[in-house]
């Protein structure tokens, strides 16, 4: 008896110490605008969100408290001078709206958070975070919009359809009455052995809407509109000896046409182009084999001249499928640190695309910022916290930007040449810099930056970019770089829509993916087949003489001789 009373009693102690034992719930994961330590925050009540984990079985969140404080000294106290929630009766741990303080522009906001589990038991504290307002009113924004109009890069040998004509299958009046149905059209050339292909585009209007082939592969199909110009590369179609250009072309009642020009350059030897006219084939029906070399074509008619390329119903078609276009502009400017600082954060807007550095360092991992928005009702601001990245004494700030979304010159399936809000990328930039003794200082975008260009020559969200190496400028982004050979930058319109802080998590790289088999599918064509489907960026290390040319394109098949085929991606992809 001596013995089960002394047994209860140890079980009675186990269970009542257990009652006040602090709960096994750890708590990660700490969320602001469900985004990790976000700068930038622009809700005046932002949500928090956390998640729990425990090592018990059924146990769940009864309770919360959220301190939330100005300094991080504070918070390591448990003083939430800016909030504490007290113990909240809920079982929510998402989407907790803040209910402190209102906060001001740049607020940096440090919190942590303990719960209660469905034991009465309270955890210790989680890890803390932070996250930092951004520029709240338009008039926190000191600088101005800035930009450079570098001289247009002409594309070399770009082809028009100069001598070319509309033509169509000889029937009824193709320029007002045509019928409504498809026509088939052929021409053929020769490349001599021994010559090497540099370059080759088919640029095509039709009316209304054309499906072009090389060789028996389609190479792409027009847009459903005669007013601006498609432009095919068909380079990678072309061999040695006789060569198929194949059109077919569907009318859809009223005025018909086809007008076509190829213009085919060597590395050796002088170009030659090719144009829509009689010396055309065309016919009423089509075979299976029609668009190849081997197809007899000798019953086919001639192709009926109808107008003049800028004559007839068609008139001017827009020659817009490589719109000349500025190189992209390196803007720069330098600034002096004197004494030691506590932070530093740059907020910067690069339209369409940007990226900064600073003393020659490329800040953050983020790729092609900021994010597509439709820029006439707003565009994004992109904060970094870039105290690490400056030191004592003179500093450089470097920004690079491309013209993205935001100024796409080059026709593609969304018609963004044609946006209402485009013009020459540009900026708008400003760094604060806090000092431990209070003091504080700003840099921004002005009329005193510095711009030139340097070795993209060409960028394009639809059609790719051309990277001259030997143009690179070798430190142009460090304070001892000499400058004074560059331009002065432009001070621009500001944008029209309102600025709104990106707080999503960037595009940035998440993996290297190797390829798993590399072929030669033609003399000195490579081909590398990753094996997957991504969303990526290739990079291939070469060496050479300097102005060699290396061309990379990509797509997401093969023909079945296994070279690429690009088909699927030409209404997105225009003039690779």
């Amino acid at each position: 008896m001596r013995h089960l009373f002394g047994l209860t009693l140890s079980l009675f102690g186990f269970t009542h110490m257990s009652a006040f034992a602090a709960s096994s719930v750890t708590i990660s994961q700490l969320r602001c605008e469900n985004v990790s330590s976000p700068m930038g925050v622009e809700a005046k009540q932002p949500r928090l969100s956390w998640q729990l984990a425990s090592g018990e079985r059924a146990i769940n969140q009864t309770a919360y408290r959220v301190l939330v404080a100005s300094t991080s000294a504070l918070l390591s106290k448990n003083v939430g001078d800016l909030w504490d929630s007290g113990q909240v009766k809920s079982a929510l741990s998402n989407e907790i709206l803040y209910k402190g303080k209102p906060l001001g522009s740049r607020t940096r906001c440090y919190w942590k958070v303990s719960v209660w589990d469905n034991k009465a038991r309270q955890s210790p504290f989680s890890q803390p975070a932070v996250w930092e307002m951004g520029l709240l009113q338009k008039s926190d924004w000191h600088g101005q919009w800035i930009g450079y109009s570098a001289p247009k890069s002409v594309q070399p040998s770009i082809p028009t359809l100069q001598g070319a004509h509309w033509v169509w299958y000889p029937e009824g009046d193709p320029l007002s009455n045509a019928p409504e149905a498809t026509r088939y059209f052929r021409r053929t050339f020769n490349i001599a052995p021994g010559l090497t292909v540099d370059r080759a585009q088919i640029r095509i209007a039709a009316d209304n809407q054309a499906t072009i082939f090389v060789n028996g592969r389609e190479v792409g199909r027009s847009r459903d509109s005669w007013k601006t110009l498609d432009v095919f590369d068909i380079a990678p179609k072309l061999t040695a000896g006789d060569n198929t250009i194949a059109i077919s072309v569907t009318n859809e009642g009223t005025a018909a046409g086809l007008a076509a020009r190829v213009n085919v350059e060597f590395k050796n030897s002088p170009s030659f182009t090719l144009a829509t006219g009689t010396d055309w084939k065309t016919s009423t029906e089509a075979s299976t084999d029609w668009q190849t070399t081997a197809f007899d074509d000798s019953k086919w008619a001639a192709a009926k001249e109808v107008a003049k390329v800028g004559e007839g119903p068609w008139g001017q078609v827009s020659d817009t499928g490589y719109e000349p276009a500025p190189p992209a502009p390196h803007l720069r400017r330098t600034f002096e640190v004197n004494g030691k600082v506590k932070r530093a954060t740059a907020y910067i807007v690069g339209l369409g695309y940007h990226e900064m550095s600073i003393n020659g360092r490329k800040v953050g991992d983020h790729m092609l910022d900021p994010g597509w928005t439709r820029y006439d009702r707003r565009s994004l601001y992109v904060v970094h916290d870039v105290t690490s990245y400056l030191k004592s004494g003179t500093n450089a700030l470097g920004v690079v930007l491309g013209t993205g979304h935001y100024d796409d010159h080059v026709p593609a399936a969304w018609n963004f040449d044609n946006a209402s809000w485009r013009t020459l990328p540009k900026m708008l930039l400003e760094v604060r810099v806090d000092y431990e003794d209070g003091r504080s200082q700003t840099i921004t975008s002005d009329g005193n930056w510095k711009a030139s260009t340097g070795p993209t020559t060409f960028d394009s969200i639809s059609a790719g970019e051309r990277y001259d190496a030997r143009l690179e400028i070798k430190g142009w982004d460090t304070p001892s770089y000499n400058a004074t050979s560059w331009k002065t930058v432009e001070v621009v319109a500001p944008v029209k829509g309102i600025l709104t802080a990106q707080i999503s998590p960037p595009i940035r790289i998440t993996q290297t993916i190797k390829p798993v088999k590399v072929t030669e599918p033609k003399p000195g064509v490579w081909l590398f087949d990753l094996g997957q489907n991504i969303a990526g960026v290739p990079q291939l290390q070469v060496s050479g003489p300097a102005g060699t040319k290396v061309v990379m394109n990509c797509a997401e098949k093969l023909h079945a001789d296994g070279t690429l085929d690009a088909s699927t991606l030409d209404k997105f992809v225009r003039g690779r």
